[in-house]
């Protein structure tokens, strides 16, 4: 994307032809001469002030086909009154909607509350719950988050992080160096390329002391060292998503999960050991951890998490060449740091 800023004096002749965006505000700046200047098909959205568009150029324009569309929500007179501005808004290649301003108390408490929501979606600490809840929307900049905004996306992305947080104690947070294979299978995942994005996120999470998001999570794996692959396999009957970590030439672990109808994540296998088709939920309170010894280990991992003080509710076991338990807890806030553990 392309947003420039220049003295307007050269602005028009050296940048409007290649701009994507551009922010400025001057009565009639877009007028007959600038829109000879745009790209063929340009579409212009105005929901600053009225004005700032000469309607008739806009209009002229349309009929021709220089501009392919135009969204507005001002106008240089309003109510709007005069022959120009009513033949615009009925033109069929314009969308018009009431502007308010925000000035009334319900429309600012609203705005209030929105921007608050947004705040919550981009936390990097926010629980899955919520990010279901509060799906990031209206942002133009970061295309990454173009697909995101999708609230039907939110519970895939809470996956892709789980599993990143997953892999990255698995590897007890050895990240540089790191490769990461992402795949997707399934009908339709093949348009969910930002959960390799969720997953850096998940991974990255405590390894950063800058602020993470699905924005910045790309560049900030690269600075840590992670390489990061991405492809899609579409023969599936559950549609999943599968991270692959390796360090060195050999793929180190290997997991997958999936998004069930509750809009929950849910582990479906570490490396060969798989939990069944039901999968475990990943959520607060579930402590995974690898098995020599079935009895015995479980014994005394059970054991330890009582001495905590926790409340045992489930306990699933991942069977294949190697064997993966998760115990699941009743909430409580003792830190868990047995080193064979992955607590969440």
């Amino acid at each position: 994307m392309k947003l420039l800023t220049s003295n307007l004096r050269h602005f028009y002749d050296t940048f409007l032809p290649d701009a994507h965006h551009s922010f400025v505000v001057v009565s009639d700046l877009i007028n007959e001469t600038v829109l000879n200047k745009c790209k063929h098909g340009v579409r212009i959205i105005n929901v600053a002030r009225g004005g700032i568009v000469d309607e008739a150029a806009l209009l002229d324009a349309l009929k021709d086909g220089r501009c392919g569309g135009a969204a507005l929500d001002v106008f240089c007179e309003e109510p709007p009154k005069s022959a120009i501005t009513l033949e615009l808004i009925k033109h069929p290649a314009v969308i018009v909607t009431p502007h308010l301003g925000a000035s009334t108390n319900e429309a600012q408490q609203r705005v209030a509350v929105e921007i608050a929501e947004q705040f919550v979606a981009l936390a990097t600490n926010c629980s899955a719950a919520e990010r279901a809840r509060y799906v990031v929307t209206g942002v133009v900049n970061a295309p990454v988050l173009a697909a995101a905004m999708i609230q039907t996306n939110a519970p895939w992305i809470s996956l892709a992080n789980e599993l990143g947080k997953v892999a990255a104690k698995i590897i007890q947070g050895a990240i540089p160096g790191t490769n990461i294979c992402i795949k997707t299978s399934g009908s339709g995942m093949e348009k969910r390329n930002f959960l390799g994005t969720a997953v850096l996120v998940g991974m990255l999470t405590g390894h950063t002391k800058n602020g993470l998001n699905l924005i910045n999570a790309p560049a900030l794996a690269k600075d840590a060292g992670i390489e990061v692959s991405q492809s899609h396999e579409g023969h599936s009957d559950v549609p999943t998503v599968t991270v692959k970590v390796s360090q060195g030439k050999s793929i180190s672990h290997s997991l997958q999960g999936t998004v069930r109808a509750d809009d929950l994540p849910y582990l479906l296998t570490i490396d060969d050991a798989s939990f069944g088709p039901t999968g475990v939920l990943l959520s607060n309170n579930i402590h995974l951890f690898q098995c020599q010894d079935r009895t015995t280990n479980l014994s005394a991992i059970i054991t330890q998490l009582a001495s905590k003080g926790a409340n045992i509710s489930s306990v699933a076991t991942a069977t294949g060449k190697n064997v993966w338990v998760a115990v699941r807890t009743a909430e409580f806030t003792h830190k868990i740091s047995v080193p064979e553990i992955i607590s969440f």
